[in-house]
C-alpha cells in the first residue's frame, strides 16, 4: 500500500477519535442539546489541474507530448449524507458526517498532426478525451458556527473512501470537424476499464454554508438547505496531477433535541377552572354533587410554564314527577259497522258438506304382524252388513276416519264385486319378507272373514325395500273406484263473537317512548297484544273470533289494559277495561239453515300410494283456501288431523282446503 493511502487513513483514524471524544465529554456534561440531520443534494465535480498522463492507462501514439486538462468541465451527482453533532460551547457545534457520491471527470489533450489533402498538406487538430468516474464514500468531522439563528457557517475536513472507478479513452478530429479515420469512423475509443493506481482515500477541505427554517413551534424540526465547496488535498491517481474541487447542493431534514430548562428563571403559574353542570335526575332523592372529569394543559412561553386545570362536576337535582296519564275505552263494532257499547253476539246454523280423501294404507306397529293395530275401526259380520259411510263417518267424533279404511274398502269391494292388490315392502330379509308377507294376509283376513271378500279378489305382493321400511301395507286399485274420496254432512251451530274497538287516551309531558295494549283473560292469561313506539292510534280494532272461543269468552271476563312508557323511563298501567259477554248479549237466533259451506281437502302424498286425485274447480271459484304446508304437521288441532296416531299423520302432512261459504238471504 503506498505511503499516502496509509498517512490518509491515520488521519481519518484520528479525526474520527476526536470527534467521538469531543462528543463523548459533552454528553456527559449533559449540557448542550444534539441534533442529527439527513440530508440529500447534488455534487458539481470537475477537475481543478491538468496532466500529462495516467500510469496504467495506455497513451495515444502522438508526435508530442499531450497535456490533459479539464478545467471548465463539471458534471453533476446525486450525494447522500447522515450528520451528528453537539454543542461544544456558545454557538459552536462539532459532529461527523458520513456521507455517499460520485465524481466524474472529463479532461481533453489537443494534438497537431498534417495530413495530406487534395490542396496539399493540412495541419489538423485530434482530441483526445479521457472521461473518469469515481464513487466514495466520505467521513467528515466538521464544526459549525451560528452567528444567528437561521444561519450557520461550516468547516469540514472530510476523509473519502473510493469504492469505485472506471475510466473511457476516446479521439476524434476537432479540425476539421467531422473529419474520418481510414476506417471510416468519426470517433474511436482507444481505451476503458477500472482506473488504475487510484487512491484508497483522500483528504479534502470543505467549506459551507447552511439556512435553518424551523417546521415546528419548538423548533425542534427544522429544514435545513446547504452550500458548500470541497477540493482534494491529494490527486486522485497516484503521479499525476489530477485532483477533484467541486460545489455540493442539498437540503435537509434536521432534528434537534431540546436542551435543559434552566431552573433558576422557571416561573410556573397554575390556573384551576371548575364548572358544574345542574342536572335533573330521577335516580337521587337529595342534591348531590359528582366529580365528572378533570383535564390537564400546559403550555411554555419563554421562561414561564403556565398549567391550566379544567374540573367538572355534575350537580343531581332531584327532577319532580313529569304527567303520565293512561285510560281506555272499549266499544264494539256490528257487522253493519255501528258502534255501540252493546256487545252482539251472533249464531246461526251451518250445513258442512266435506269431501276428503281416504289413504289406500294401513300402518301397523312395528311388533304387530299378525293383529291389526287397535286403533283401526273393526266390525262382525252382522256389524258389516248394516254398516255404511255415509252414517258410519263423523268429523270430531274422537276417532279419524282414516281408521275406517278398511271398512270403506270392504264395503265398496262388495257392493262392486272388483277386486284390488295388496303391497308390502320387506327390509331386505328373510325375516322382514315373511312380517310383511304375514302383514298382508292380516289384512285380507280381516275382509274375508267380516265382508265375505273372495280371497282370490285381493293378491298379494312383496317387494323388496330398505333397512328401515315402515310397516305399512298398501293397497292398490287400478280403476280407482274403491278410493274415491268421502263425503260427509253435517250441520253444526256457529256462534259470532263482536268485533271490539278499544280507544286509548294518554297524557305525557315527555312524549311516549313505547306502548302496548294487552286483552287478558283469568289469572292473567294474556290472548292478544297490540304494541308499537311513539304516539298511539285513535283506536285499534280486535275480532275476538280470531283469539278467543265463542264458550270461553262467554264463561270468562276478558281484560283490556294499556302499558305505557314515556322518554323518560317513567311507565304508567291504566284501569282495565272489561269486555263481559252473558247470554244476553245473543241477539241473533236462527233456527233454520242460513249458511251452506262446502269444504275440499287435499292432500299432497307421494305417488306409490295411489291416492285418486281430487278435483277442485278453479281456484276464482272458491271464498278462501287454506294452505298447510309439511312445516306444520305438528298442528294436531287441525280438524283433518284431529285424532291420529303417529304413525298415519305422515299421510296428513302436506294439506290444502278449498272453502265455499254461500248465505242464504
Amino acid at each position: 500500500m503506498p505511503h499516502r493511502t496509509v498517512l490518509g487513513i491515520v488521519v481519518s483514524y484520528l479525526s474520527l477519535c476526536a470527534i467521538v471524544l469531543i462528543l463523548c465529554s459533552r454528553h456527559a456534561q449533559a449540557q448542550s442539546p444534539w441534533s442529527v440531520t439527513a440530508s440529500g443534494g447534488i455534487t458539481l465535480m470537475g477537475s481543478s489541474s491538468s496532466f500529462t498522463t495516467i500510469p496504467g492507462i495506455p497513451v495515444p501514439p502522438s508526435r508530442e507530448p499531450l497535456r490533459y486538462s479539464g478545467q471548465g468541465t463539471w458534471s453533476a451527482r446525486p450525494s447522500f449524507a447522515i450528520a451528528g453533532d453537539m454543542r461544544l460551547f456558545g454557538d459552536l457545534h462539532g459532529g461527523l458526517r458520513l456521507g455517499y457520491a460520485g465524481s466524474t471527470a472529463t479532461t481533453a489533450a489537443p494534438e497537431r498532426i498534417p495530413i495530406a489533402t487534395e490542396q496539399g498538406v493540412y495541419l489538423a487538430t485530434l482530441q483526445h478525451k479521457l472521461v473518469t468516474s469515481f464513487t466514495w464514500f466520505s467521513a467528515e468531522p466538521y464544526v459549525r458556527y451560528e452567528p444567528l439563528r437561521w444561519l450557520g457557517l461550516e468547516f469540514a475536513v472530510p476523509v473519502t473512501f473510493l469504492t469505485g472507478s472506471t475510466y473511457t479513452q476516446t479521439q476524434r478530429f476537432s479540425d476539421p470537424d467531422g473529419l474520418q479515420f481510414t476506417d471510416g469512423s468519426v470517433e474511436q475509443r482507444t481505451g476503458e476499464g477500472g482506473v488504475p493506481n487510484a487512491r484508497t482515500t483522500i483528504p479534502m477541505i470543505s467549506l459551507g454554508a447552511e439556512g435553518m427554517f424551523p417546521l415546528v413551534a419548538d423548533s425542534t424540526l427544522l429544514i435545513v438547505p446547504s452550500m458548500s465547496y470541497a477540493f482534494a488535498l491529494s490527486d486522485v491517481v497516484d503521479n499525476t496531477s489530477l485532483r477533484f474541487s467541486g460545489l455540493r447542493l442539498g437540503v435537509g431534514i434536521r432534528y434537534r433535541a431540546p436542551g435543559p430548562v434552566p431552573r433558576r428563571d422557571t416561573v410556573r403559574i397554575t390556573d384551576i377552572v371548575r364548572d358544574t353542570t345542574v342536572v335533573l335526575s330521577r335516580d337521587v332523592k337529595t342534591i348531590t354533587t359528582q366529580f365528572a372529569d378533570r383535564t390537564v394543559e400546559q403550555f411554555v412561553i419563554g421562561d414561564t410554564i403556565r398549567t391550566l386545570v379544567k374540573e367538572q362536576y355534575r350537580r343531581l337535582v332531584p327532577k319532580p314527577p313529569t304527567v303520565l296519564r293512561a285510560s281506555v275505552q272499549v266499544a264494539f263494532v256490528s257487522a253493519k259497522g255501528v258502534v255501540s257499547d252493546d256487545a252482539q253476539v251472533r249464531t246461526h246454523r251451518v250445513r258442512r258438506t266435506r269431501i276428503i280423501p281416504v289413504i289406500p294404507a294401513v300402518a301397523f306397529d312395528e311388533d304387530s304382524v299378525t293383529v291389526l293395530p287397535d286403533r283401526y275401526v273393526r266390525l262382525n259380520k252382522r256389524s258389516a252388513a248394516r254398516w255404511k259411510e255415509e252414517t258410519a263417518i263423523r268429523i270430531g267424533s274422537g276417532s279419524h276416519w282414516q281408521y275406517q279404511v278398511l271398512n270403506v274398502v270392504g264395503s265398496r269391494l262388495l257392493a262392486s264385486g272388483g277386486s284390488m292388490q295388496l303391497d308390502a315392502y320387506d327390509d331386505g330379509t328373510a325375516e322382514g319378507r315373511r312380517n310383511a308377507m304375514r302383514r298382508c294376509e292380516t289384512v285380507r283376513d280381516y275382509l274375508t272373514t267380516t265382508f265375505g271378500i273372495p280371497a282370490r279378489r285381493i293378491p298379494i305382493s312383496v317387494r323388496r325395500g330398505q333397512s328401515s321400511q315402515q310397516p305399512w301395507v298398501l293397497m292398490s286399485d287400478t280403476s280407482e273406484t274403491l278410493f274415491r274420496p268421502l263425503t260427509v254432512v253435517d250441520t253444526t251451530s256457529e256462534t259470532q263473537l263482536p268485533k271490539v274497538r278499544v280507544s286509548p287516551d294518554v297524557v305525557s309531558e315527555a312524549g311516549v317512548a313505547s306502548w302496548s295494549i294487552r286483552m287478558m283473560q283469568q289469572q292473567g292469561r294474556q290472548v292478544r297484544v297490540f304494541d308499537g313506539k311513539g304516539d298511539l292510534p285513535d283506536s285499534i280494532d280486535w275480532d275476538m273470533n280470531q283469539d278467543l272461543d265463542a264458550r270461553v269468552a262467554m264463561r270468562d271476563m276478558t281484560l283490556v289494559e294499556l302499558f305505557v312508557t314515556d322518554k323518560e323511563g317513567s311507565s304508567v298501567r291504566s284501569a282495565p277495561g272489561r269486555i263481559g259477554l252473558r247470554n244476553a248479549s245473543v241477539t241473533d237466533i236462527s233456527l233454520d239453515i242460513v249458511e251452506e259451506q262446502l269444504e275440499v281437502l287435499k292432500l299432497v302424498v307421494p305417488p306409490y300410494l295411489m291416492v285418486p286425485e281430487t278435483s277442485t274447480p278453479s281456484t276464482t271459484a272458491w271464498t278462501r283456501v287454506e294452505e298447510y304446508p309439511p312445516g306444520s304437521s305438528e298442528q294436531a288441532d287441525v280438524w283433518f288431523r284431529s285424532g291420529l296416531a303417529a304413525a298415519e299423520r305422515d299421510f296428513y302432512r302436506h294439506a290444502e282446503v278449498y272453502v265455499k261459504e254461500e248465505r242464504r238471504p
